[in-house]
């Protein structure tokens, strides 16, 4: 008797397990517009992503929040070539961003959020002051940008002789910031001479 109730406990055990797994398991139903698994759910938030849509749907609402201010990044030196990163500060959501005058080849904002990525690699070091506007359909917000990017090195003169206040050839050692002292610069290159239409040049 006791074998019997016992596996007939566990049929019952069984059974349950079984419609509760099949309950959480089944697939969504994609024809439901507040199904959140349901490609029309995904596909309806998108489109109102996209168009700035703060209608109600299925009890969300995607809230645009207009900038009633934008920080930009602080005066920090950045070495020339180097990647970097610099957030801007703002109150508003779903913003875009937009630079006068256009920033230069290699720097952008990025897709990611409210900040300012990427390489610069003039030879001038920047003196130009940059305004940044935030914005979305309700309204903009800007500040001043003045980044301090640093210019390229000048080329090595590749002076081997240093000199004393007199102008005489003097050891290196005894003197200092001097070419032939500091070794500074960019190595130079050269390629040539090459005859072109008679003339040779060296690049």
């Amino acid at each position: 008797m006791q074998v019997f109730m016992l596996s007939r406990t566990k049929r019952t055990i069984c059974t349950f397990l079984v419609l509760f797994l099949s309950f959480f398991c089944q697939r969504s139903n994609l024809n439901n517009l507040c199904d959140p698994k349901s490609d029309a759910y995904l596909e309806s938030l998108l489109v109102r992503y996209v168009n700035f849509d703060e209608t109600p749907h299925c009890g969300l609402v995607l809230k645009v929040d207009p900038p009633t201010f934008l920080i930009c990044s602080p005066l920090t030196p950045k070495v020339n070539g180097s990647f970097f990163f610099e957030g801007f500060e703002s109150d508003g959501n779903r913003l875009s961003f937009s630079s006068s005058p256009p920033l230069p080849e290699g720097i952008f904002f990025s897709p990611f959020g409210n900040s300012l990525q990427g390489r610069y690699s003039g030879w001038m070091a920047n003196r130009i002051s940059f305004t940044i506007t935030a914005s979305n359909p309700k309204g903009s917000a800007s500040c001043t940008y003045q980044p301090a990017w640093m210019g390229k090195l000048p080329f090595k003169t590749n002076l081997g002789t240093c000199y004393d206040s007199a102008n005489n050839p003097a050891s290196c050692s005894s003197v200092s910031g001097q070419d032939a002292n500091s070794l500074r610069g960019i190595s130079q290159s050269y390629i040539g001479p090459t005859l072109v239409s008679g003339v040779e040049i060296t690049t």
